[in-house]
């Protein structure tokens, strides 16, 4: 008798492996139409997006500096906006943090971040050490090295932090950034990591075949309790113990559609970094009613968020 029912003449098992690999396809080839269209526009805005620490508001009295870094694959033109509608996007750093700490100077510290298309192969101490690099040269042409510093980080871009000021304490003439930071504010930052790292790397190994050229270097070290971001919170988190440093984590309570993105909404949708994951133990914690790619993202001074 046969085990096996015949579906179009088809064994069942072989037809499950022919329509998910039918669909896998789907989703590559709609991956690779937008990625067409990415790399367009990734060779058109090459001039506008640079590396490094840009000064994107400066007061009268600069009392403190506040450095904002984006998240992993995120595009400094749109990271730290929020869309209002007809194409505007409404630069919450330039526009409404000035009114609330007039007396500041704002940067934002921009890295190369993309990891599915013409990826570099790069790493977070590489990324860590940028960081530290570009604001102790900015802060020493501007003879304020011993300005307070408040860092403000999205999504890896927390991580990129913690990593910097560890790093700092261990590097002879970058300890003073260490001493002078008196406040970190976390959106959405996976200190345990996330189970998302692990589809990312999926997507990654299939953009290397594709000869996409992508890098998974960073996303395993995001991986859900990755051994490298479990000591990293354990330093960071020893350091803000030992200099009452104020510390605030910011977590979504909305799903992502990253299926939406390549025009399968609801096929990936979740929360990116849990609450678990998003917050450190004894520090300070608010929730956001909204997802994980518009935490760090205000309309306005009237902004639910």
């Amino acid at each position: 008798m046969a085990s096996v029912v015949n579906v179009f003449g088809m064994p069942i098992q072989l037809l499950s492996s022919v329509l998910s690999l039918a669909l896998v396809s789907l989703i590559c080839a709609r991956i690779n139409s937008i990625l067409r269209l990415q790399r367009q526009k990734h060779s058109q805005a090459i001039e506008v997006i640079k590396d490094g620490i840009d000064i994107v508001y400066e007061g009268p009295n600069g009392e403190v500096d506040i450095v904002a870094v984006h998240g992993f694959g995120a595009n400094l033109n749109y990271a730290w906006t929020a869309d209002v509608g007809n194409k505007i996007r409404f630069r919450w750093l330039e526009r409404l943090l000035p009114e609330e700490v007039p007396n500041s100077r704002i940067m934002t510290f921009s890295f190369q971040s993309n990891w599915l298309l013409d990826a570099p192969k790069t790493q977070t101490t590489l990324c860590a050490t940028a960081l530290l690099n570009a604001l102790h040269n900015k802060r020493q042409e501007t003879n304020s090295t011993e300005r307070p510093i408040i860092f403000m980080g999205h999504s890896f871009g927390g991580n990129l932090i913690q990593q910097a000021i560890v790093n700092s304490l261990l590097h002879e003439g970058r300890e003073y950034i260490a001493m002078a930071t008196v406040g970190v504010l976390f959106f959405g930052t996976p200190h345990r990591g996330s189970k998302d790292a692990s589809w990312g790397r999926i997507i990654a190994e299939l953009g290397s075949y594709s000869g996409l050229n992508s890098y998974d270097g960073i996303i395993r070290d995001l991986e859900e309790e990755s051994t490298n971001q479990i000591n990293l919170l354990h330093d960071f988190s020893v350091w803000l113990r030992r200099t009452s440093v104020e510390s605030v984590c910011f977590f979504e309570l909305k799903e992502t559609d990253y299926g939406q993105k390549i025009g399968f909404s609801g096929i990936r949708r979740k929360i990116v970094v849990t609450e678990t994951s998003a917050c450190i133990d004894g520090y300070a914690k608010i929730s956001l009613d909204v997802d994980h790619l518009h935490l760090n993202q205000f309309k306005g001074p009237d902004d639910a968020s």
